[in-house]
């Protein structure tokens, strides 16, 4: 049978450790050269609203070890826009379509199909909480957060899933959005949570900094001017912090990180197509960027299997920038969600037969192999 997983089911079963801890699984996995991602792919293609792209993308990883292989796949719209003075993303407009699809490497079947929602937003944050885990100081305290939305309020419980985070300072630009995510941050948590009028206030005593907002204008919400030393720093949009903030970063921490940069980047449009802040990274916008700071570069895999250390100092500044997913985190996660919801007898199923077929002889129909 293939289990079927609403975003409310998965919400119901998978906590943010639960995530956490698949998360990692799946990078030692990959670290320890028993995983694989195939290279994610973004289709763009255009509306009749010059600043509206639908947009199909598709990211797949196998984990052998676990015996499954994951797809997610997306069908969505992309809206950029400006807000004083920033570009900015809107997506997911009214309804879309984001599953992931989870395979059996040893019965071919399709085990489950889980909407992504939920999973979407505890895999970015849970990762970042990876890198505090082992990054951030042990007794850190106050978390400084940009970003009031969806993908915020995942950071705030993913923080508090790997630090006794007493205190958290919240800056985003539409102020009454800011105080509601603050009250609803406050109760949901049992938190002192701040709403800050100014941005620079937010990282004032912060032992972490998490920036989780839809700004796509390279530098634009957190200066590294601002910062003072010691702080673990985060961010889910590798320029949400600008240049000076990877200068004064002792260390930086990143995921799939390759030579080939527009391995991750490239976009498939119709020819002459340009899709803001996309096709100037797919055309290699960030080679210079990554290259100015590749010294101090590390990845996430060497830190969980030991190839690199931990935080070494009080004062040390260090900086995880979580950038584009790849398939080892959906199928580690939808893994672990599907086994939650058979324990737990969660979710409709569907017969397998109605998606698996036969268009070959059985194997033991041709001994040597031969058609």
């Amino acid at each position: 049978m293939t289990l079927i997983l609403s975003n409310d089911e998965v919400a119901s079963i998978f906590s943010m450790r639960a995530c956490i801890d698949a998360l990692e699984e799946g990078y030692r996995e990959l670290a320890l050269g028993r995983a694989a991602n195939a290279p994610r792919t973004d289709m763009f293609f255009p509306t009749k609203d010059p600043d509206t792209f639908y947009k199909f993308k598709c990211i797949q990883g196998g984990i052998p070890t676990m015996g499954v292989v994951g797809q997610r796949t997306q069908s969505d719209i992309d809206h950029f826009y400006h807000q004083n003075g920033d570009l900015k993303l809107a997506d997911h407009r009214g309804r879309y379509l984001s599953n992931v699809f989870l395979y059996s490497m040893e019965t071919l079947e399709l085990l489950a199909i889980v909407q992504d929602g939920e999973l979407q937003r505890k895999r970015v944050a849970g990762t970042c909480a990876i890198g505090a885990k082992y990054l951030a100081d042990e007794n850190a305290k106050i978390l400084g957060l940009y970003g009031a939305g969806f993908q915020a309020a995942s950071m705030v419980d993913a923080m508090c899933a790997v630090r006794d985070i007493q205190q958290v300072r919240v800056f985003s630009p539409t102020k009454a959005r800011r105080l509601r995510f603050c009250k609803e941050m406050s109760e949901k948590f049992d938190l002192e949570v701040l709403s800050l009028d100014q941005p620079a206030e937010v990282v004032r005593g912060a032992d972490i900094v998490a920036c989780a907002t839809n700004s796509v204008t390279p530098g634009s919400v957190c200066k590294g001017d601002w910062l003072s030393g010691g702080a673990y720093l985060t961010c889910i949009k590798y320029r949400e912090f600008d240049a000076t903030a990877y200068e004064k970063s002792d260390r930086i921490f990143f995921t799939n990180m390759t030579e080939d940069f527009s391995h991750f980047y490239r976009l498939y449009v119709p020819k002459g197509l340009q899709v803001p802040e996309r096709s100037g990274r797919a055309d290699g916008q960030d080679r210079e960027f990554y290259s100015a700071f590749s010294s101090k570069m590390y990845s996430l895999e060497e830190l969980l299997v030991g190839k690199t250390a931990g935080r070494k100092r009080a004062d040390e500044t260090i900086m995880y920038m979580k950038g584009m997913g790849n398939g080892t985190e959906f199928t580690a996660t939808a893994k672990a969600v599907y086994d939650l919801a058979c324990q737990s007898s969660v979710g409709r199923e569907i017969p397998n037969e109605w998606l698996s077929q036969v268009t070959h002889p059985p194997l033991q129909d041709h001994p040597t192999g031969e058609g």
